[in-house]
């Protein structure tokens, strides 16, 4: 049987409270999972011109985040995607790539 997935977005000035918000709406919810936008950001993420961008209404199709793509796409397919969620994309495994990645450039 299919399950109705649905997506959650939490806004907020910096301090004011998301992350509490969010671990908060996991533990209700039980069968959820978080994603934060911060830890898919890079220098080519934004459009180049913010201001522009801004006045033009902010349109989300101009952030480059492939793997947030990619991750929503993964988890919208269901409980297999989630597990990948959780113990293949997380924060502390691709820092362990990164290092690894490093470990090989500096030898």
């Amino acid at each position: 049987m299919s399950k109705d997935r649905i997506a959650i977005a939490v806004s907020a000035i910096a301090g004011g409270g998301k992350s509490t918000v969010v671990r908060k709406l996991v533990e209700l919810l039980g069968d959820a999972v978080a994603i934060h936008f911060d830890d898919y950001t890079t220098p080519e993420t934004y459009p180049n011109d913010f201001n522009a961008w801004s006045e033009s209404g902010y349109d989300f199709n101009e952030i480059n985040s492939p793997q947030l793509a990619q991750h929503l796409q993964a988890l919208k397919m269901g409980e297999n995607a989630r597990k990948a969620a959780i113990t293949k994309y997380n924060w502390q495994k691709e820092s362990e790539k990164l290092l690894a990645m490093y470990d090989k450039i500096l030898k």
